[in-house]
């Protein structure tokens, strides 16, 4: 029984929670909901009323969940007092502040099946057509599966045009072995790091579940990662390329498993990446952003992988010869590209020598107090944000060892299905 009415979504799940609050804990019966559509996801509702542990329906509150290993804290989303009759006492809704929420059962994996969200469709050469696609790496391998209107997989009714299902995902060994929980939800990190990356927005699992080695569900993720409102893509990844994925995944991977170090490099700059969004922090939020990337990156490849200057001596260097060093050690080319018009032109009236620098110089304008009279309006943020951008692109595919084509966003004028060999392949 509830007194809430209140779209729920789909049932996740029913079962005895502990519900904590700042003094007092106990078990009641809930049911865990999901749905795309609220700004909480997951919402659990306790089918009793809490007032033994609380007289205050705003929290704070915790909950323990079984076979979920940390302890959650909650944000109320709905929350009443009712005294007399049946419904007499503090009833609450709680969204957990964490949004994906790790349920082990088993130790053991042979298969995982997953929903992913608001991945674009990217033609391959396969037969099937239209975003079939299979990555693969070492011994995992994941297969993908459109969603089409035609194929019910996944409720409509909890998916909207912002939020929806664009894949089935299957994931499991190459060679039929289990793995282990911890490994799958790791795998599923790095698979929505990768498909940010090469989506440009954040890309997520949703309704994803584990199959143990009895037939039975092992392991479930409550709610999503990451995730970005519905949008086409717009970078290195071409529509009508979408065997380029299929290259890079192996690098991408291998790079994330050389070395703790790498992996959080990684991880911080394709954060950056998709957070430097223009809709949301304009092209001028969005340099800072990218400055941001772009220097962790340089500093763990210069000073932590490659060795090339100590700590000391990169703090050491202005922020254009860092990004200078940078992008030589990745093969990036140095000079201004053709297509950045505006940014020429700055160049040429400041005297700044090439990309690293005007990029730097524009950023600095930004962030720093004005010097003197200095001239700070009418710069071209947005040929600085594509160049910017253009550069974490080419350093994340040159440090995974990628050799194929890509959507140069540099270019005066380009056209979906318009790509070219990466520079240092030509």
């Amino acid at each position: 029984m509830s007194i809430f009415n209140f779209e729920r979504g789909l049932t996740l799940a029913e079962t005895d929670i502990q519900i904590c609050s700042r003094t007092h804990s106990q078990s009641y019966p809930c049911k865990v909901h999901f749905d795309l559509k609220r700004n909480s996801t997951i919402l659990i509702e306790p089918l009793k009323p809490i007032t033994a542990i609380t007289h205050d329906p705003d929290g704070p509150f915790s909950v323990v969940i079984p076979n979920v290993s940390k302890r959650l804290d909650c944000l109320t989303v709905y929350g009443s007092q009712r005294w007399g009759g049946d419904n007499s006492g503090v009833w609450v809704i709680l969204t957990p502040c964490f949004s994906n929420i790790e349920v082990d059962r088993s130790t053991t994996l042979v298969k995982i099946n997953a929903g992913v969200l608001n991945l674009g469709h990217y033609w391959t050469n396969r037969p099937l057509g239209l975003s079939y696609f299979k990555l693969a790496h070492e011994d995992w391998q994941f297969d993908f599966i459109p969603v089409t209107d035609s194929t019910l997989l996944y409720p409509p009714s909890v998916q909207n045009d912002a939020y929806f299902f664009t894949h089935h995902l299957c994931a499991q060994k190459s060679d039929g072995r289990a793995f282990s929980t911890s490994e799958a939800h790791d795998r599923l990190n790095d698979l929505a790091s990768f498909l940010s990356f090469c989506h440009g927005h954040w890309v997520s699992t949703a309704l994803t579940y584990g199959i143990d080695e009895h037939g039975q569900i092992g392991m479930e993720e409550w709610g999503t990662r990451n995730v970005s409102r519905w949008s086409r893509g717009s970078n290195w990844l071409d529509e009508h390329h979408g065997n380029s994925m299929t290259e890079l995944f192996p690098g991408f991977m291998q790079l994330l498993m050389k070395s703790p170090d790498w992996k959080d490099a990684i991880q911080v700059a394709i954060y950056w990446y998709v957070r430097a969004d223009t809709n949301f922090v304009g092209p001028d939020g969005a340099c800072v952003l990218l400055q941001a990337a772009l220097e962790r990156l340089a500093w763990h490849v210069l000073v932590r992988d490659r060795r090339s200057l100590s700590e000391d001596g990169f703090s050491r260097l202005p922020a254009a010869d860092q990004l200078r060093l940078f992008l030589s050690t990745l093969s990036i080319p140095l000079e201004m590209p053709a297509g950045l018009l505006n940014l020429e032109k700055s160049a040429k009236a400041f005297n700044w020598q090439d990309g690293p620098q005007s990029f730097v110089e524009i950023r600095n304008r930004i962030v720093h107090p004005p010097k003197g009279r200095r001239h700070i309006r009418g710069l071209p943020y947005y040929d600085a944000y594509r160049l910017a951008k253009w550069y974490l692109e080419l350093a994340i595919l040159s440090a995974c060892g990628y050799k194929g084509i890509y959507s140069n966003r540099t270019r005066e004028r380009l056209w979906i299905g318009e790509v070219e060999p990466v520079p240092w392949k030509v």
